[in-house]
């Protein structure tokens, strides 16, 4: 592995746990599975979309900007609504 990719890998262990602090406190009722998916989805993007060969100036802003993003796309996604008269596949009844 290069050298600027051993960085990055050890930026986003060391900053993993307050990245999901981040996630957190800008959504105060997110589970921690979403709060976890939305820091992983960044993650996965920032690692394939960074050229090793050029030098980024300063990563981790690069990825919080990242993860602010995500969670406006987050918030702007409508919620999905449940009818409670559906029946539940599983069961067979009614939620």
């Amino acid at each position: 592995m290069p050298n600027q990719e051993k960085e990055l890998v050890k930026i986003i262990v060391d900053e993993q746990d307050n990245f999901l602090r981040f996630v957190r406190c800008r959504i105060r009722s997110i589970s921690e599975m979403d709060a976890e998916d939305i820091v992983a989805d960044v993650i996965f993007n920032v690692f394939n979309k960074i050229e090793f060969q050029h030098h980024c100036e300063n990563v981790l802003s690069y990825i919080y900007q990242s993860i602010r993003n995500k969670i406006i796309d987050h918030l702007r996604k409508p919620a999905k609504t449940i009818s409670l008269d559906t029946m539940d596949a599983s069961t067979g009844l009614s939620l």
